[in-house]
């Protein structure tokens, strides 16, 4: 869809065409900064939507491009198709085309910001895309977030899912939408069992090395104390051995004097 605009403008630069290479430079710098601030009050608000609250964005992809001529459009289904899978987001990219066209006819300075849900990637997907047109310049950023089933507003998932998904793919979709469901309510207590034990399994390691702590701090005490007693024995043992030596002098004094 388009041209890169960091590409044209290198051209355009090899060119010699220095003032208009310039201007685009000028362009694009305008149109970072809001891109930047997009970025972020786009996952703010998806994050504490009131009705369609995501749990976190899994997907961001932009891109800068020189487009002149308003056939590009056709290129965003190339784009989307790169990290969208999946058949029921066709009216999707069909609404997102349009918005498209519509901005490259006008040829005038235009941005549009919208939000879709669809189900792609084999999950309900909420999609945030933000459009910006000036002087040959299209600017576009997608966010891909994942509903929070456990808070969104059912009717208003219905009315967005049906907003954007083909009549004739509606019936198929009510029949993999139970078959998640079905794997849902496995996979949910399974994985929350596996988080679990992971969990304790941390505590348990951790209570391990403290009981291996304590048990070395208490072999320190009971050789340190072995040690003490030991020299109190070696102590009294030593008295008495003194106290036999001074006997035995004593009775060789008594057998002299016998002997006179």
């Amino acid at each position: 869809m388009g041209q890169n605009l960091g590409e044209h403008i290198t051209e355009k630069e090899s060119a010699g065409e220095y003032e208009r290479a310039l201007k685009l430079r000028k362009i694009e710098q305008v149109v970072r900064q809001r891109f930047e601030e997009k970025k972020a009050t786009l996952y703010i608000g998806a994050l504490n939507d009131e009705c369609l609250p995501i749990v976190c964005a899994v997907d961001k992809f932009y891109d800068f491009l020189y487009v002149k001529d308003v056939t590009d459009a056709s290129g965003i289904q190339t784009i989307m198709n790169k990290h969208l899978r999946g058949k029921y987001k066709a009216k999707f990219v069909d609404l997102i085309q349009g918005v498209v066209k519509d901005v490259l006819e006008k040829r005038s300075t235009e941005s549009a910001s919208y939000m879709h849900v669809v189900y792609a990637n084999m999950g309900f997907l909420r999609i945030d895309y933000y459009i910006y047109f000036t002087d040959d310049v299209l600017f576009y950023f997608v966010q891909v977030g994942v509903l929070d089933m456990g808070r969104v507003r059912l009717p208003v998932l219905i009315y967005e899912l049906t907003r954007a998904t083909r009549p004739t793919h509606l019936k198929e979709l009510v029949v993999k939408a139970k078959e998640t469901a079905k794997y849902s309510r496995i996979l949910h207590p399974t994985l929350n069992y596996l988080a679990d034990a992971a969990k304790q399994t941390t505590v348990t390691k951790l209570e391990e090395w403290e009981e291996e702590g304590r048990g070395e701090d208490e072999g320190d005490d009971e050789e340190e104390q072995e040690e003490g007693g030991g020299g109190r024995r070696g102590g009294r043992r030593g008295g008495e051995d003194e106290g036999d030596g001074e006997k035995e002098q004593g009775g060789g004094g008594g057998g002299e004097k016998d002997k006179e």
